[in-house]
């Protein structure tokens, strides 16, 4: 049995399970449409949890410490994979993946902080 934890229907939060299992589907499959029936989420999300499966177990386990809410920790992992194009058994690269994710919330930090700034000097105006 998948369980997709559900905060706010808007925001699936995956537990690791449910991102195996889709996975493996698609790896079965290779297809993310079929996949994306039979789980009831988008491709969109498919590919999400594909693409982070393939991540270094590093990073996916240590998810806490990139970001306190999961969806934004595998967020910021898959960003930091992109921009170090980050490939399956590229293992050189998994530290660097993890501590650009790490840069990556702090850069994230700074800009919500910022906007946080603007809006309440905006309200005082």
């Amino acid at each position: 049995m998948i369980i997709i934890l559900m905060s706010n229907p808007k925001e699936i939060i995956p537990n690791r399970d449910a991102i195996d299992a889709v996975a493996t589907l698609y790896d079965q499959y290779n297809d993310e449409r079929t996949v994306s029936k039979r789980f009831g989420i988008s491709v969109t999300l498919v590919k999400k949890y594909v693409k982070f499966s393939r991540l270094p177990k590093l990073i996916q386990d240590n998810l806490s410490q990139i970001h306190h809410e999961p969806k934004t920790a595998i967020n910021l992992a898959l960003d930091a994979a992109d921009a170090l194009n980050y490939s399956v058994g590229d293992d050189g690269n998994e530290k660097k993946v993890f501590e650009l994710a790490k840069r990556l919330r702090s850069e994230e930090h700074t800009s919500e902080l910022q906007s946080h700034v603007r809006i309440s000097y905006a309200v005082f105006c």
